[in-house]
């Protein structure tokens, strides 16, 4: 419908090229903040030829990226079932999987969670040495997964890669149960 009423909007216009110009960069100001599939692609079929438009096809693969990976994140979850602080995760890599939320503190990182990090500073080291997570701290952080996109959470380098933040996510979307 939005989009029904902005091209009908287009139509009534003088054509001048000083006013599309200011309604292309208006428009392209919502958009490019909106978040919006429907918004992004309505901008695109408007202004073809915009300044924009890579970044606009940019930014709507990214969008598509990561309603692909919640639809998997979905997925999984509704296989595995839900995740609960003390109950061993069924999700994950080799690392995780088997382990509960409660427990991962005395895991030990496969990997360097700063690139760059000497392995003396974390090899064999449990993630307690570095983190006191407690329960409560756990589910505040485990909650700014649900908002994030999951490209943003899923591709930062972790030392129990993204698979953990996954799990994190489900438990705080069950109340940190």
């Amino acid at each position: 419908m939005k989009k029904l009423c902005f091209l009908v909007l287009l139509s009534f216009t003088c054509g001048s090229a000083a006013w599309t110009s200011e309604l292309e960069r208006d428009f392209w100001s919502i958009a490019s903040k909106s978040n919006s599939f429907e918004t992004l692609t309505t901008f695109l079929e408007t202004f073809p030829e915009s300044a924009h438009s890579e970044e606009a096809r940019s930014l709507v693969i990214g969008l598509e990226d990561d309603k692909r990976r919640r639809e998997f994140e979905d997925s999984i979850f509704a296989t595995v079932g839900q995740v609960t602080y003390d109950a061993p995760m069924n999700f994950g890599n080799r690392a995780i999987i088997g382990q509960s939320l409660a427990s991962i503190s005395a895991l030990t990182p496969q990997h360097s969670p700063v690139e760059g990090l000497p392995e003396s500073y974390w090899k064999d080291q449990e993630c307690s040495g570095c983190h006191q997570w407690t329960r409560a701290e756990l589910c505040t952080q485990a909650s700014t997964y649900i908002e994030k996109k999951p490209l943003e959470y899923q591709s930062k380098k972790h030392p129990f890669d993204g698979l953990l933040k996954i799990n994190m996510r489900n438990w705080a979307m069950g109340g940190c149960e």
